[in-house]
């Protein structure tokens, strides 16, 4: 007579086993699910923030635009895990930059200007690209962002920029970069389950 005792224990033992698996699986699935969900909320979140950075820039910037291409460049870049996720462009300007950036040493003299009279200047540094959005999309997309991490990069597309800033003394980015920091403070909501 057969004994069927090592075989039901081997069963109960295999049947043990693949419910632990399917457990750890589920336990794994529910976990992506819920990372998905968070960062997805975060995201969102994240993209509301930049917006509200992007109004900040007129009530803060200084300069008076020439050619357009500063302020048609004001653009954000949201990171996930290393990866950009998205790219949140400026509405505050919706007149096109009228003249493509101006090269070192390059003078322009513009009738009508983006802003202001009639005038002319001579670049003051090296450009690439002809027009600032451009250079703000591919220098968000060239950004070296953290893994493991959200990150929100605010850029201008205008080399310039700095010289604004740096030479001129003008408010370029500073006073918005100052903003962040109570917008992002305040942007983040708790999560409703």
């Amino acid at each position: 007579m057969r004994s069927y005792d090592g075989y039901y224990t081997q069963y109960k033992f295999f049947k043990r086993l693949t419910m632990s698996h399917n457990n750890a699986k589920i336990l794994k699935d529910g976990l992506k699910k819920g990372y998905e969900q968070i960062v997805k909320y975060l995201y969102k979140q994240m993209y509301d923030m930049c917006e509200r950075l992007l109004v900040e820039v007129p009530l803060h910037r200084q300069y008076l635009g020439f050619t357009g291409n500063t302020q048609t460049s004001y653009a954000c870049g949201l990171y996930v895990d290393g990866t950009l996720e998205g790219i949140v462009t400026q509405k505050n300007w919706n007149s096109p930059p009228v003249h493509r950036k101006v090269k070192i040493g390059e003078w322009v003299y513009l009738r009508n200007p983006y802003e202001g009279r009639s005038r002319s200047i001579r670049g003051t540094s090296q450009v690439t690209d002809n027009f600032g959005l451009d250079t703000s999309i591919r220098f968000l997309r060239s950004f070296n962002a953290k893994k493991n991490t959200i990150q929100i990069v605010m850029t201008t597309g205008t080399e310039y920029s700095a010289y604004l800033e740096a030479a001129a003394g003008l408010d370029v980015l500073t006073g918005t970069y100052e903003a962040a920091k109570v917008i992002l403070a305040q942007g983040f909501k708790p999560m409703q389950t």
